[in-house]
């Protein structure tokens, strides 16, 4: 399996939870902002050395 696919596929996955969230009025997992959950998905790319 390739690496970067997957966690692109994450990526999308997390910020499309986010978005109807947010829109939708309802919290996020684990009551973080968009901004946290962000920097979270910041953090899981820079452990795995990926995009960049």
């Amino acid at each position: 399996m390739d690496l970067d696919r997957i966690m692109a596929w994450h990526l999308r996955t997390v910020l499309g939870d986010a978005l109807w969230r947010t829109e939708a009025g309802v919290a996020l997992p684990a009551h973080r902002t968009p901004a946290q959950r962000v920097d979270d998905l910041d953090a899981r790319f820079t452990a795995l050395g990926t995009f960049g």
